[in-house]
């Protein structure tokens, strides 16, 4: 896992609340003050940001906790793991970027390729969906896509993805773009089992995980580092969008 899972509910929350909200205050103020929160209190928490305890509950069943004791705990492993971990983010070598380029370029199967292809000519209800750095990819592809007059969905929020996903059916077609397949890592898995049967789910990955719930794999050599990502996904999706042109 490139993430925390507390990055990525807080970023995406950041991304895709505005600016004022209290859910947007809440999050912003818990990653300036991460390294300091280990024991931090709701009533600290709520009088920090200048709101009531209840909006501080709210904001957590809203990011996936149960509660704030939930909250907290997610704040004390993500300070315990990732303190001192983790690459540095340098400005990547153009010549990686060439080379993780080519990687996908050459190891995409076609037949995964053309099968993809399909589906996303044939499905009416499509989702495409990442995290953080995957959204990138995510928002491309939607791009990609409207040159078939196909507008697929997407959002920044993991919230918002996890209730697409509950309200999915066998005729919805959701492609997820994950870097090192550790997407569902940030799902609860088990209270969604019921839902992730009904879609058709694609994952577009550099390392396949055995997830029985995802019906299809389109993957790609990785070496799975920093220096790749997001390249490696949007050029999954621009080999996507190519072999739509091929089906014409």
């Amino acid at each position: 896992m490139l993430y925390s899972k507390l990055e990525v509910v807080l970023l995406s929350v950041i991304a895709s609340k505005p600016q004022d909200s209290q859910d947007a205050v809440l999050a912003t103020y818990l990653l300036e003050h991460v390294d300091a929160l280990d024991d931090v209190t709701i009533q600290a928490l709520a009088d920090h940001c200048h709101v009531g305890l209840g909006s501080v509950s709210r904001f957590c069943r809203h990011i996936g906790f149960q509660d704030f004791f939930e909250l907290r705990a997610c704040i004390q492993t993500h300070n315990t793991r990732y303190r001192n971990d983790g690459e540095k983010n340098n400005v990547p070598d153009p010549a990686v970027i060439e080379r993780v380029v080519r990687q996908v370029d050459e190891s995409l199967d076609p037949i995964q390729l053309e099968k993809l292809a399909r589906n996303l000519k044939t499905y009416r209800k499509i989702a495409v969906f990442g995290l953080l750095k995957g959204q990138a990819a995510c928002l491309a592809f939607a791009q990609e896509m409207l040159a078939w007059q196909k507008v697929v969905y997407t959002n920044l929020s993991l919230f918002e993805q996890i209730e697409y996903f509950k309200k999915a059916d066998e005729n919805t077609l959701v492609v997820v773009f994950s870097y090192t397949g550790s997407y569902f890592d940030y799902v609860d898995v088990r209270s969604l089992r019921a839902a992730l049967e009904r879609p058709k789910i694609w994952m577009v990955s550099g390392c396949r995980k055995p997830l029985d719930f995802v019906d299809e794999w389109l993957v790609f050599n990785s070496d799975l580092q920093a220096a790749g990502h997001p390249y490696q996904l949007l050029r999954a999706g621009e080999n996507i969008a190519a072999w739509m042109k091929k089906e014409d």
